[in-house]
């Protein structure tokens, strides 16, 4: 008399189990390659949706003169759009140099306060409000690994303008090479495909740029209001991190706040400062970026912040800024065909429209 296997087993024993588990497999190792490869892959992918942006002043300018000179002007264009940053950045490392006398005697008095307020209540003090170390000298401890830090992005960053110039030189030659290769039916699926996700990204993108620019307005307005020092440094911050979805408009509560508490004497400014720039963040990712960007993404916001926590914690900087296009062209790619369909279903938000068009093969 022959007895049964377990359920498990024979679960385990059936091809669609066996399917599922190697999915599960290919997954885990490709975050794991995508992890490791950060260095060179995460440039790339940030030059593809570079190229994504740019691709229409290129087109335009190559419609006016030779390919090589209008990549060579784009490329210029994006160079000096990234000197400007890096102009502000310095401007204002320096208003904050200039300033470091009478924010390292604040901090001191604080330090001093928080320590006493500890020990009052039975708690350890940490070595940051003990007041061995001067302000300055806590922050050097951290000098290497900053640079190191610097050298990296710097680094990246060239490897990414790299790529722009040769991609933005190459389209018109992969797209020929597309049509040679494959038949017909295909090379306008991957045509549609590309087509789709440029439209997304730009709408995104000219969303969030929008939107930010509302959020910088109002930081300065609100900074010079209170009376809150480097005003425009705080409003450049928020308008990078309004391009991180989910937690970009939180972070951005925290500079701001923690400047207040070494800048005005008691808590009083403080708290206001953050109350306002907590109510102008939590405006402008609630109420102003979903009427601007129109729900392009349609996705779920659940979704959004794993996402942004997932590519951050795979590629640092870059990862959080690529996760939400990432995540758009993944629901339109999947959605673009009939067998991969359920996975774009997953992942767009159920309550709008589906980020794809087409009937899909």
């Amino acid at each position: 008399m022959t007895t049964s296997p377990p359920p498990f087993a024979s679960w385990l024993g059936s091809t669609k189990a066996q399917t599922r588990i190697l999915g599960v497999i290919a997954v885990v190792l490709t975050l794991g390659a995508l992890r490791l490869s950060q260095a060179v892959v995460a440039p790339l992918i940030m030059a593809a949706f570079v190229i994504v942006v740019l691709w229409p002043i290129h087109s335009r300018l190559e419609s006016k003169m030779p390919r090589l000179a209008a990549t060579m002007l784009t490329i210029l264009l994006l160079l000096l759009g990234m000197a400007g940053f890096a102009l502000l950045v310095g401007w204002s490392a320096q208003q904050i140099g200039d300033r470091a006398p009478q924010l390292q005697q604040r901090f001191r008095e604080l330090s001093m306060g928080i320590a006493g307020a500890l020990s009052a209540l039975g708690l350890p003090v940490p070595g940051w409000f003990q007041g061995e170390q001067s302000l300055s000298e806590q922050v050097a401890q951290y000098a290497p690994a900053a640079a190191r830090r610097v050298y990296e992005t710097l680094f990246a960053l060239s490897l990414v303008v790299v790529y722009t110039g040769l991609g933005l030189y190459e389209v018109r030659d992969f797209e020929a090479k597309i049509y040679r290769r494959f038949k017909p039916a295909r090379s306008e699926d991957m045509k549609d495909i590309t087509i789709q996700i440029a439209e997304k990204v730009r709408r995104f993108l000219v969303g969030v740029i929008i939107s930010g620019t509302i959020n910088a307005v109002a930081m300065v307005v609100f900074c010079l209001a209170v009376g809150l020092d480097l005003a425009v440094l705080w409003a450049s911050i928020a308008f990078l991190l309004n391009f991180v979805m989910g937690i970009g408009p939180v972070i951005a509560v925290v500079p701001p706040v923690l400047y207040a508490l070494l800048q005005f004497d008691g808590f009083e400014r403080p708290l206001i400062v953050f109350l306002g720039v907590g109510t102008i963040q939590f405006l402008i990712n609630n109420v102003v970026e979903p009427k601007v960007e129109g729900r392009v993404v349609s996705l779920s916001p659940v979704l959004v912040l794993f996402m942004v926590l997932l590519w951050g914690w795979l590629w640092g900087g870059f990862g959080a800024l690529l996760a939400v296009p990432i995540t758009v062209a993944v629901v339109i790619v999947t959605g673009h065909f009939d067998s991969s369909r359920w996975i774009a279903a997953l992942i767009a938000d159920p309550n709008h429209d589906a980020p794809w068009n087409g009937t899909g093969r």
